[in-house]
């Protein structure tokens, strides 16, 4: 999923193809997938705000 800040896109790869293949992990797999979602969000706001603080403070000098 990529994003896009100031002109500057980033693809994102991460995916729920890695689930575990154990059979009693399996069951939780959709759990798993929903965490690695929120994982995948939390992730991608934190690099969307250190991009635009990092642009921000190249433009302030």
């Amino acid at each position: 999923m990529p994003i896009e800040v100031n002109n500057l896109t980033i693809n994102s790869s991460l995916s729920t193809d890695d689930e575990p293949t154990d059979s009693h992990q399996s069951s939780m797999g959709e759990d798993y997938a929903e965490h690695i979602e929120k994982l995948r969000s939390e992730i991608m706001e934190e690099c969307q705000q250190l991009i635009k603080t990092g642009l921000k403070s190249m433009r302030e000098r």
